[in-house]
């Protein structure tokens, strides 16, 4: 079910995936017509059979217990979950729950925009509240501004082009294009170190940068407005 790392997650990431599209409830047109999800590699008879048979899998009795078998079999540390897809159910949601409070020695991971669905979003704040998830709400210019939870990590910004920029403080921006070199943007919101358009020999992946996931005690909300990030890697 799991994948280890990939060009941006690093060697030290796992994923579960499933899906995009029809997991995807929360999803804008912003974020379709981006979606990484839909192009390239993703578009594979059998990564698309991979997706397929984990979102089967998610819907049987025991997701749970194999999830947490294969968590402890690879001694998974890094999970993110959702390259592709999304929290598509209120017990779907429980049943990370469960996987991640069975799991205390793995930090977990995700962006969602499914908090734009109420009952998700409920659900989602019990999962945000576990000591070992960072949960993320994923916005864009049609999202407008997601509520500002305490138990969630902050505002992931999906930026589709230079001047497509967030019109309110975030503590993340990612780029689907990056024609011009941007460590931070106007704003002071802090950009993706793998999307920053800089060149780095090697690309800062996730499993370098860690801040998506780091300390508890990093965990934060979204900057003022000009502010600054501090993270050593950006230089």
């Amino acid at each position: 079910m799991f994948s280890q790392g990939n060009t941006k997650l690093g060697l030290d990431v796992w994923s579960f995936s499933i899906p995009a599209l029809i997991t995807c409830h929360g999803r804008t047109p912003a974020c379709e017509a981006a979606c990484y999800a839909l192009k390239g590699h993703f578009l594979l008879p059998s990564v698309h059979a991979f997706y397929e048979a984990n979102y089967a899998v998610t819907r049987t009795a025991d997701f749970v217990e194999r999830a947490q078998a294969e968590v402890r079999a690879f001694l998974i540390k890094l999970l993110r979950v959702h390259v592709s897809g999304d929290f598509y159910s209120w017990y779907y949601v429980s049943q990370w729950q469960d996987i991640v409070s069975a799991c205390p020695r793995t930090t977990f991971f995700a962006y969602t925009r499914s908090w734009r669905v109420p009952r998700l979003r409920e659900a989602l704040l019990r999962l945000a509240a576990l000591p070992n998830f960072w949960l993320w709400w994923s916005v864009d210019r049609d999202t407008g501004e997601a509520p500002r939870d305490p138990e969630v990590a902050g505002l992931a910004y999906m930026s589709a082009a230079d001047d497509d920029l967030p019109a309110y403080p975030v503590g993340l921006v990612f780029r689907d294009r990056e024609k011009v070199p941007m460590k931070f943007t106007p704003g002071g919101d802090f950009v993706c170190p793998y999307e920053q358009g800089v060149k780095r020999k090697p690309k800062i992946t996730c499993s370098r940068c860690r801040y998506c996931f780091g300390p508890r005690e990093l965990r934060r909300p979204a900057p003022a407005p000009g502010g600054r990030v501090s993270l050593a890697l950006v230089g």
